[in-house]
């Protein structure tokens, strides 16, 4: 229907797309009537998901053109030619494009011809219905002669290929089609030729394909009714479609989703109205105002309690603890912070404790203004401070209760002993943990011990005990098969106790995957961690890594990953993580400038240097490869997991008297201390002893170890795969 040109608006000087009726077409009255139409129906509606139509008119050689708004991004036809789009971001674009055929219905405008083409999705993860070129007004009279039809065949509903008259059912088909095809990757009648695409519409069911996802059940109901062929048991209209594809989640379709497009590694929404009214509250580390400047591990347990009590909240967001941190010693603007954070609220306060009196103040403020919407100061007795945290965290709710639907009624720091000197060696062993050092995880276990032996049933030293042994064993301080089964005791123990503790489901999940390899089990730990708290950084971040990736579920990983970052926007582990999903999935490119990103946060964070020089090498790129390796061995002291990247990577360079002095210098350490069986066997893929890297892959097996997790889909480990021995190795860990 049109030729599109980039342009600019002299008068109000903006960027413009101008859509030109071609003079072949033009001296068809029935094209000049369909064009004005499509400018008069598309401008007749106000939405963000149809295209914003500033003009119609004709040059001086009588062209008629549309001047509409210019949009950056990208067609869902590009989208859905690199395959299946994750549920969350297929049924969100379907929310969205369905929002604007509903705004069109309102209108009795019918578009007729809904197609992935003619959707664009900007780079702020909007979706937009672009041409209108086929609209009809309900009850009009048809421009095309009578049985004729009009449309893109595969998106054709029955009655519109027969030329039957057509109303708001129509767009429903055709919405229906989009969805599908989006949760597939194909077609629902996907005929090579459109005479068999229309014989499939008229008599053939679609192809069935299994979705991934929890809500399958419902969303596969939804699309069969609205793919019905009887007009009168199809959905009457978009809205009772978008009702039912949601009604898993609750009935409301007009909650806010979260959707990451897999062809950036950045982190899309879809900004609805109320996202001004978005609530996202950090809470900054106490400070310590004590006489003895001894009471830091206090200050920062209380600000975790806070954290963690704010994050059940419902109705906003929590920044996460490593981000807060990142501002304990800064002095920038609570503005700036807010900014760095993207917060709406920040909860600062200090604590000074002498003897066994405490004075908290606390004080909520509104970034946008600086202003102080709530404050307080509390002097009470050391006793009274499980009353003080609930007290300030029902302050905060109190003074941001306009925001919520409503205010909860439970306590929200919820503690789970009396016993005060449990508490405080809690929190001691939480601080300990904190410092991710071999001395700090040991001395945060013997601390959670002592607490339990003054309250046994202590929930949160069991959960940490199962935290403190999981790092124990990715650190590689411990052999797995040592650290594992402690921490999944821990985990268990904590569940009873409390079946609804999120982070006890976390490192149970993470457990179930990485030791035990059962994914359903540790799939479904994650799932019921993330339904308890959504806000939980580790969570959304521990699932994607070890449930979604190693399955290659890589979509859905990277939509979990970038949730963790909004919720922990200045964690670097998680801006690397983004990088190794990529690494893994083989787009070495997005790997390569996710690590630069990352280091440029940190020019000193191991994990991103490392990843970096193993993306180069895969491309190819061996030297700036073995550079980058070389320099994550100098900064990380010469850690074995950087050691053994550099020495595969020496071996591949054929530089193998470096690579077999690596070799060396591992094996060495391996008489007093544990090395990874996995790492030890990818220097021997790199020196091609083929024999030696699976016996070792194998005793990585027994060691349980959780690199295994990653079997499947490290480049790395492609020589072997051709191997029968391999391929029972990935049996064994129930990868085949």
């Amino acid at each position: 229907m049109g030729v599109v040109y980039v342009g600019r608006d002299l008068d109000l000087d903006r960027p413009v797309a101008m859509k030109f009726l071609p003079p072949h077409m033009s001296s068809v009255e029935g094209n000049r009537q369909r064009f004005v139409i499509e400018a008069k129906a598309a401008s007749a509606l106000n939405s963000p998901h149809i295209c914003t139509i500033y003009e119609i008119g004709q040059t001086a050689d009588k062209q008629l053109f549309i001047a509409m708004a210019l949009y950056d991004g990208e067609t869902l036809e590009h989208k859905i030619a690199r395959g299946p789009l994750p549920v969350e971001m297929a049924l969100e674009y379907t929310l969205q494009v369905g929002a604007g055929l509903s705004k069109a219905h309102g209108k009795d405008i019918i578009h007729r011809d809904v197609k992935p083409a003619n959707i664009i999705v900007t780079e702020d993860g909007i979706a937009v219905i672009l041409d209108f070129g086929l609209a009809k007004l309900m009850g009009s009279a048809a421009i095309t002669g009578e049985g004729d039809s009009l449309g893109t065949a595969a998106y054709m509903s029955p009655e519109q290929v027969r030329g039957d008259e057509v109303d708001l059912r129509t767009d429903v088909w055709a919405l229906g089609v989009l969805a599908y095809e989006m949760l597939s990757g194909h077609r629902p009648f996907p005929a090579a030729y459109e005479q068999a695409v229309i014989y499939q519409i008229l008599n053939e069911n679609p192809e069935p394909f299994s979705i991934h996802h929890e809500w399958s059940s419902t969303i596969q109901a939804a699309l069969e009714k609205a793919l019905d062929k009887n007009t009168a048991t199809r959905f009457p209209d978009c809205d009772s479609f978008l009702d039912a594809l949601v009604k898993a989640d609750g009935g409301d379709r007009k909650s806010r989703y979260i959707i990451s497009d897999p062809s950036r590694s950045k982190q899309v929404r879809f900004a609805t109205p109320s996202d001004t009214d978005q609530v996202t509250i950090a809470v900054l580390p106490f400070l310590d105002m004590s006489p003895a400047k001894d009471q830091e591990y206090f200050c920062d347990g209380i600000t975790e309690e806070l954290i963690t009590g704010l994050s059940k909240v419902k109705g906003w967001r929590v920044v996460s603890r490593t981000s807060s941190f990142a501002f304990k010693t800064s002095s920038a603007d609570i503005r700036e912070i807010g900014n760095k954070l993207q917060a709406s609220h920040v909860v600062e306060g200090s604590l000074r404790k002498a003897g066994e009196r405490l004075r908290i103040t606390a004080q909520l403020v509104h970034v946008s203004n600086g202003y102080q919407i709530w404050s307080e100061k509390y002097d009470r007795e050391l006793s009274d401070v499980f009353e003080i945290q609930d007290d300030i965290a029902r302050s905060i709710v109190n003074g941001l209760v306009t925001k919520l639907d409503h205010a909860p009624q439970t306590p929200i720091v919820q503690h789970r002993t009396v016993n005060l000197e449990a508490f405080n060696l809690n929190l001691k062993a939480r601080f300990q943990l904190n410092k991710r050092t071999p001395v700090g995880l040991h001395k945060s276990i013997e601390l959670w011990n002592k607490a339990l032996e003054m309250d046994a049933n202590y929930v949160h030293p069991h959960a940490g005990l199962a935290d403190a042994n999981i790092l124990l064993a990715f650190q590689g301080l411990e052999a797995p098969n040592t650290a594992m089964p402690r921490a999944i005791a821990a985990a268990e123990t904590a569940l009873s106790l409390d079946p609804r503790l999120a982070d006890a489901h976390v490192s149970r999940g993470c457990a179930a995957a990485a030791y035990e390899w059962n994914w359903p089990n540790s799939e479904s730990h994650f799932k019921r961690a993330i339904e308890l708290s959504p806000n939980s950084s580790t969570a959304h971040h521990w699932y994607a890594v070890w449930v979604l990736t190693p399955q290659g579920r890589f979509d859905e990983a990277l939509h979990h990953l970038n949730t963790a970052r909004e919720l922990d926007p200045l964690s670097l582990v998680i801006e690397a993580g983004i990088g190794w999903l990529n690494y893994l999935a083989r787009s070495y490119e997005l790997a390569v400038e996710q690590s630069h990103h990352t280091l440029e946060l940190d020019e000193n964070f191991v994990m991103a240097r490392d990843l970096l020089g193993q993306a180069y090498l895969e491309q190819g790129k061996t030297s700036e490869g073995i550079k980058e390796l070389e320099h994550a061995v100098e900064q990380s002291r010469r850690r074995t997991l950087s050691l053994a990247a550099l020495s595969h990577a020496y071996a591949v360079a054929g530089k193998t008297a470096e690579s077999r002095n690596i070799l060396k210098e591992l094996m060495t350490r391996n008489k007093s201390q544990y090395i990874s069986s996995f790492d030890l066997a990818l220097i021997y893929i790199g020196l091609e002893e083929s024999d030696r890297a699976l016996e070792l892959l194998h005793r990585a097996y027994e060691e349980r170890n959780g690199w295994m997790c990653f079997l499947n889909i490290e480049p790395r480990l492609d020589p072997l795969r051709s191997d029968p021995r391999f391929t029972t190795l990935l049996k064994q860990v129930g990868l085949a």
